[in-house]
């Protein structure tokens, strides 16, 4: 039985700055993943253990100015130049194998902006991006897709995790629909009264005027395997189909029953135990890594990944049906 080590991870920046976390090592590694988050490596630990009982080297890094990370965190700030950075490192003082780039929400932001980073700087590209109900960048939380403003979900997350190193417990109920009628009578600027940090109100400023991304113009470049899992339920749905349409690579979008939680928003039941059978979105990612780290150890009943050949797979989790479904094309990679 193959056993894993867990231990510290640790990444010098030049500006001085130091992003740590975890790092779960198997034995015999045959890649490496990183992953960068704001929500604190050190709970993200079982997701870590889970990349190394596939056989990939996992490490799991907080943020600048993030848990243990040095540094002040500024959301959306110095994202590109540290995933650069903490990916050099990983693929240098890591497993030696491919080196992948995941996350889910905030961190798969993180994860296609560092896949972007290293493709313009001319830089290793990573060999392969793997992400879950992303947040392409900050228009697309502070927007949706028919110019709304959603100040609800921005007060609540900017109060929790907006700034200072460790997240807040939410806003009570009255507290936050007060902070949302006052922005809506009075507009953004009424935050100045709220005792955030001069450089975090300057930042919740700019969100009001973060244009929504075009996938296609930012990560059309890409050559990378792709895989987006998207949520039926997730308000970040409609990101998820775009940005596997938009990439430059092959790539496959696989969505489900669930929200922006993944199976964590789906309730104890019969139609969680559907989803189950089907294998969830783990068998996508097994499925996946198979065909895009062939020495990764991965269950045997999985989705497949796009065939040689056809470069977008969209797959279906139907829970009545127990199983996925899959709709290949041969569209070819941009020139």
């Amino acid at each position: 039985m193959s056993s894993t080590t867990v231990g510290a991870a640790r990444v010098p920046l030049p500006d001085g700055t130091v992003l740590r976390g975890v790092r779960a090592l198997p034995q015999h590694p045959v890649a490496t993943v990183l992953v960068q988050t704001p929500y604190g490596a050190a709970a993200q630990e079982p997701m870590a253990r889970s990349w190394a009982a596939r056989g990939i080297e996992c490490w799991v890094l907080d943020v600048r100015g993030r848990y243990a990370s040095g540094g002040a965190w500024i959301p959306y700030r110095h994202v590109a130049e540290d995933g650069v950075e903490a990916a050099a490192w990983a693929r240098e003082h890591g497993s030696g194998g491919p080196l992948l780039l995941h996350g889910a929400s905030y961190a798969a932001h993180t994860a296609l902006e560092t896949a972007r980073a290293l493709h313009l700087e001319g830089a290793t590209p990573a060999d392969g991006v793997a992400v879950s109900v992303p947040v392409l960048g900050p228009g697309e939380t502070a927007w949706d897709r028919h110019g709304r403003p959603l100040i609800s979900e921005r007060v609540g997350w900017w109060h929790e995790h907006g700034f200072g190193p460790r997240s807040r417990n939410p806003l009570d109920a009255a507290e936050a629909q007060r902070r949302v009628n006052a922005v809506r009578a009075r507009g953004v600027g009424v935050a100045e009264a709220w005792g955030w940090p001069s450089a975090t109100r300057r930042a919740w400023h700019e969100l009001w005027s973060s244009p929504r991304v075009d996938p296609a113009l930012r990560w059309g470049g890409m050559r990378s395997p792709l895989l987006v899992i998207g949520g039926r339920h997730d308000p970040f749905r409609r990101e998820a189909a775009a940005i596997a349409r938009g990439w430059g690579g092959p790539s496959q979008h696989a969505e489900g029953p669930w929200g922006h939680g993944l199976l964590a928003d789906l309730a104890p039941g019969h139609a969680r135990g559907d989803v189950v059978a089907a294998g969830g979105p783990g068998a996508v990612l097994d499925g996946w890594l198979a065909s895009t780290v062939p020495d990764a150890r991965v269950r045997r009943n999985t989705v497949p990944a796009p065939p040689r050949g056809a470069y977008r797979l969209v797959s279906e989790l139907r829970p009545a049906a127990r199983s996925w479904t899959h709709t290949t094309t041969a569209e070819r990679p941009r020139p």
